[in-house]
């Protein structure tokens, strides 16, 4: 049996391929907002590895994500870890990954719209002065930010944007679902680290290799 363990902006992808895995699995998702947190989401990926006792193997859908994975042991089973900085690269094609990782922009897609601070901040304004000043904050305060938004065409998608799109700058790039499955299917070593039992992830950072694997 395989171990899963993801950040919960993968739910809405995984429930579109789960029924083509040819293998037994459990799935823990990990709130979106522990990114806020990276030492305290390194410290429960780790706790989350550490009880798979009946796993074979784990499969971390994870990036580096705020070096939240640094120095994360293999200490049950195999695992294996996309080689990217960030989730979003698992979500759109590798010129458009690496370029956004370049520009360090600020994303969104179907699954992190709803615990976003800035739509946390949007709504408190609009609580406290009305729709027409919270627009009018949300400009001044954000009009020179463009957003990223990958989208997959869905109803939700063209809702979020378009809701975006009344307080922010926003470029849409095409979502795709083939580096999860890549990932979720029988793996042929491309694109990801292979960490034994007994070794840990030390990242890299560069734009090739990104992570290695490391004796403890």
């Amino acid at each position: 049996m395989k171990q899963i363990i993801a950040c919960e902006i993968f739910r809405p992808f995984f429930d579109k391929i789960k029924q083509q895995l040819p293998y037994t699995y459990t799935i823990t998702y990990v709130t979106i907002a522990s990114h806020n947190h990276p030492s305290l989401l390194h410290d429960k990926l780790q706790s989350l590895c550490d009880e798979a006792y009946d796993a074979d193997e784990i499969i971390l859908l994870y990036g580096i994500c705020g070096n939240a994975i640094e120095g994360l042991c293999a200490r049950t089973c195999d695992m294996y870890v996309p080689r990217v900085h960030d989730c979003f690269a698992l979500l759109c094609d590798d010129n458009c990954a690496e370029d956004l990782q370049v520009k360090n922009a600020c994303w969104r897609c179907l699954s992190n719209m709803d615990g976003n601070d800035q739509n946390k901040e949007y709504a408190s304004y609009i609580e406290s002065y009305g729709k027409e000043m919270a627009d009018y904050v949300m400009h001044m305060l954000y009009h020179e930010q463009t957003l990223l938004y990958v989208t997959f065409h869905t109803q939700k998608d063209n809702e979020n944007i378009a809701n975006l799109k009344e307080t922010h700058k926003v470029e849409v790039i095409e979502g795709t679902l083939d580096k999860l499955k890549n990932i979720l299917l029988p793996k042929d070593g491309q694109g990801l680290l292979h960490v034994r039992k007994g070794n840990k992830i030390c990242c890299l950072y560069d734009m090739v290799e990104v992570m290695k694997e490391k004796s403890i």
